[in-house]
């Protein structure tokens, strides 16, 4: 295969992911996602924020997991859809979440461009489809 080959959204996905991975990337993305509104500011009242930042990081391999289609990762997002679903994590939510990460890795990736973007977005959406199912309305 051709190194000028156009690579798949996960693996463009991941190339950025890298570019972003700087210490303070995912604690810059919380702070701006708890942030946002008092709704969400609320849920994360006495949270430990670090150890968040360690769960987000796993989170964000499951969601690339799922999006290759990998049964382990789809069961796992089922169950953290239901504990979020169980804390009042509407759909709504889930979208701000994804804006906020989109938002941060735009920051954070100096090779950002639409097409990085767009890859971002496709690999997080199966994610979060699995987790929605069990969001409020």
């Amino acid at each position: 295969m051709s190194s000028l080959s156009p690579e798949k959204p996960i693996e463009i996905f991941q190339d950025s992911f890298e570019r972003c991975e700087k210490e303070d990337f995912l604690m810059t993305f919380y702070k701006r996602f708890v942030n946002i509104s008092p709704e969400i500011q609320e849920k994360f009242e006495g949270v430990d924020l670090e150890r968040m930042r360690d769960l987000v990081y796993e989170s964000l391999y499951f969601m690339m997991m799922a999006s290759n289609e990998t049964t382990k990762a789809t069961a796992d997002l089922d169950q953290l859809g239901e504990f979020h679903a169980k804390h009042g994590v509407t759909r709504q939510m889930y979208d701000t979440w994804l804006d906020c990460l989109v938002d941060t890795a735009r920051e954070y990736d100096p090779n950002w461009n639409e097409k990085v973007e767009d890859c971002w977005r496709a690999v997080m959406k199966v994610g979060i489809d699995i987790m929605k199912e069990q969001a409020p309305h």
